[in-house]
């Protein structure tokens, strides 16, 4: 809702870093929920290891194709550069400027080289997380039920 991750749900519009076409994994805020008491629950299995999540692995522009869907119009695309957003998140932070982080975030998730697909080392079995699919998420996300 909010647009943090590039989609406005308010304006219809859509930041996609790139080509949009790279593939990052995601987790919705309930199963994150469900890994930290799986967390607990499994100390033996889980103690001094990487966990890697995500409820699914997926493209801005599948992203944007789903929500396009979901709300049955056509969306305002921006395409930026990760490399411009890393500059600009940079220099709003050397001016003391927090709002920077946004910018820095964006390029480290949506930069080619920075290693944002999970899929070869998820550890959501050995969690019991249960699968979603980016259909559900973007129509629960569309109808509010989700935050």
């Amino acid at each position: 809702m909010t647009g943090f991750l590039g989609s406005d749900l308010r304006t219809k519009t859509a930041t996609i870093y790139d080509t949009g076409d790279d593939r990052i994994s995601y987790t919705n805020i309930g199963p994150l929920g469900l890994a930290i008491l799986s967390v607990f629950a499994k100390q033996a299995e889980t103690a001094n290891k990487y966990l890697y999540i995500s409820t699914a692995t997926v493209s801005q522009n599948e992203i944007l194709t789903a929500l396009e869907k979901a709300t049955g119009e056509k969306w305002t695309i921006n395409k930026v550069s990760t490399k411009e957003a890393g500059k600009i998140g940079a220099e709003k932070m050397a001016k003391g400027d927090f709002s920077g982080i946004v910018s820095l975030l964006h390029r480290h998730m949506y930069g080619g080289d920075t290693g944002r697909d999970f899929r070869e080392k998820l550890s959501n079995g050995l969690l019991g997380l249960p699968s979603e699919s980016l259909g559900e998420t973007e129509r629960d996300t569309v109808a509010g039920k989700r935050p």
